[in-house]
């Protein structure tokens, strides 16, 4: 456990740690406590509210990341990844059911989630304005905040948060398909194309300069990666607002969530194995099953390509969300809303889940609380050295 907790990503060990500390501060000063939570809560509210901005560069960077990914394997990769879903969901569900045979506690009313507010069109236009200014002074002026990339950030971030914006104006049955992350990557691409046409440069070296992976010259697409780590940490205050949850449900929880973790992995691994998939293949598709937020810590501890990471898990939400609540309902024959959340959360993180949950608003807390311990467990299994020797063999 040692050489665990030392390849444990940073922002997995933090929101434990978080956790632990506001646990220890309730029982010594629960007024303290309070204040501290009450403290933070616009920022815990400000990275949930626009999270998927965060990963959205990693897809964005898709056709520099996969330019050498052969056509087959490409095939092989989405066929792995819904292999995974699948088998992940169908083990899941029958532990789950087995679990509440012994485990009986009824759902109950809890505390609920952050309640954000719905994005407005007015947001958009500042960053229209932002864009539309940033190519004028970039086309003018390449180098004019030190590098090329630096001076792109304006124009290429204006585009990143408008596509996210305009992503999130869809119709609910148009954003099951069409995710905003989604967006986001196509406007950034649309943006560094039409850039690359107007300047005469190759579309791959101005999108090489959204994410630059350089801390002395950045690219827009690494100012907002930056927030993954804390977007992972916020998720501590979450989790502590949900213990009743964590101390009602515990059993299920804590053995659905490990076998989901262990299940989902070793699946992906000895699928994509018989595939024939090389080793970093293999490795993007293994955090698939987990939320965005540790999905990319996780891949980057397996080498992974962080690209075809957060493809993978756009991909099984998209399964999720529109095939795990009839699956599960027609595979449960029941009406226990418990099995469904679990089921639906330790498969197809966020996504699937707030789709399952949909009318059922005492269940997303539960849906919430199971995909955050999914993505920590799995951060912590594939931080075992032993473990994470077999993944990456």
């Amino acid at each position: 456990m040692p050489a665990a907790a030392k390849n444990l990503p940073s922002a997995s060990l933090g929101m434990i740690s978080l956790v632990a500390a506001l646990l220890l501060l309730d029982r010594l000063a629960p007024d303290a406590c309070s204040g501290v939570n009450s403290f933070f809560f616009p920022s815990v509210e400000f990275v949930q509210r626009w999270m998927p901005l965060f990963y959205a560069p990693a897809l964005a960077m898709l056709p520099a990341g996969a330019k050498s990914l052969q056509v087959m394997d490409g095939i092989k990769v989405v066929l792995l990844t819904v292999f995974s879903w699948a088998g992940t969901l169908t083990v899941t569900t029958l532990f789950t059911t087995l679990v509440r045979r012994y485990a009986k506690a009824r759902l109950e009313e809890a505390p609920s989630g952050i309640s954000l507010a719905p994005f407005s069109i007015w947001e958009a236009i500042p960053w229209l304005a932002i864009g539309a200014a940033g190519f004028i002074l970039v086309y003018v002026s390449p180098t004019l905040l030190g590098s090329p990339a630096r001076t792109l950030i304006p124009f290429l971030l204006s585009s990143t948060v408008v596509g996210f914006l305009l992503g999130s104006f869809l119709p609910g049955p148009v954003k099951r398909f069409l995710h905003p992350v989604i967006t986001c990557a196509i406007f950034v691409n649309a943006a560094a194309l039409f850039f690359s046409i107007a300047t005469e440069k190759q579309f791959l070296s101005v999108l090489g300069s959204y994410i630059t992976n350089n801390l002395k010259d950045p690219g827009a697409g690494d100012v907002l990666l930056a927030f993954v780590g804390p977007l992972a940490i916020s998720y501590g205050f979450l989790l502590y607002r949900q213990r009743r949850i964590i101390v009602r449900h515990g059993i299920e929880l804590a053995s659905v969530v490990s076998v989901a973790g262990m299940v989902s992995v070793l699946i992906t691994t000895y699928a994509g194995r018989a595939l024939d998939l090389s080793s970093q293949l293999i490795n993007s598709v293994a955090p698939s099953n987990v939320t965005f937020a540790f999905a990319l810590p996780v891949g980057n501890l397996l080498q992974a390509n962080p690209s075809l990471v957060v493809s993978c898990c756009v991909l099984t939400g998209i399964l999720g969300a529109n095939l795990s609540r009839p699956l599960l309902l027609k595979a449960t024959k029941s009406d226990d809303p418990v099995v469904r959340g679990l089921s639906a959360a330790c498969s197809s993180h966020g996504y699937g889940s707030a789709s399952v949950a949909a009318g059922e608003p005492d269940l997303l807390p539960l849906c919430a609380v199971a995909y955050i311990l999914m993505g920590t467990f799995c951060s912590l299994l594939c931080s075992v050295p032993a473990l994470g020797r077999i993944i990456s063999k």
